[in-house]
């Protein structure tokens, strides 16, 4: 795929949340990495699961074979600098991040675009990262990003799952509380997210 093509797919007027999913199920088909090689993660995830309600300020994206995915960024006229790939015409900075963020694959989602399968961090591994963050980041409002999630798939996410990462990472209590008010009932009209597949993936 072309510079200019890869510009006239992204430069339409989408939402940030699908422009996201578009950009990664891209990469994955024009790396050859596939929905098995490329996972998005963190924030950019989070984004997805929310349909825009959290904003990320980045693409964070797992990818197995650095490579072949840096090869079609510079392609696509990226240029990395730092920790970030930049376009001066795409307007989210790109991120490869290491193994340490992938969480539990077998929990992670795939869903469906124009352009292939784009697979997702589990929205459980979403949950418990941000509250850690936010006690050991000192950073609060990383809880209210957990709450965003936590509230839409109040009842779909495994929380058994959810309460041992918890206890590992010494934030079990600030997980209790979370449940107990994603439990609370959603005002009429509040949207729903993606179903949450729980079939494996891999």
């Amino acid at each position: 795929m072309s510079t200019d093509d890869f510009e006239s797919i992204l430069g339409t007027q989408v939402a940030s949340y699908q422009r996201i999913r578009l950009f990664a199920a891209l990469l994955a088909r024009e790396s050859g990495l596939g929905s098995e090689g490329l996972t998005v993660v963190g924030g950019s995830a989070l984004e997805i699961y929310t349909l825009g309600d959290y904003a990320s300020d980045d693409i964070d994206l797992l990818v197995e074979d650095r490579g072949r995915v840096e090869r079609v960024l510079r392609e696509w006229g990226f240029r990395r600098k730092g920790m970030y790939w930049r376009n001066p015409k795409f307007p989210v900075l790109v991120q490869l991040v290491g193994r340490y963020d992938s969480g539990s694959r077998e929990r992670n989602q795939v869903v469906a675009t124009n352009f292939g399968p784009v697979r997702l961090a589990s929205i459980e591994d979403i949950v418990w990262k941000r509250v850690v963050e936010a006690r050991a980041w000192n950073r609060p409002e990383a809880l209210d990003e957990a709450m965003l999630a936590a509230q839409r798939y109040a009842n779909r996410i495994d929380w058994g799952y959810v309460e041992r990462k918890g206890r590992e990472n010494g934030v079990a209590d600030l997980i209790r509380d979370l449940e107990l008010a994603a439990r609370v009932p959603k005002p009429p009209g509040a949207r729903a997210g993606p179903a949450i597949n729980r079939k494996r993936t891999e």
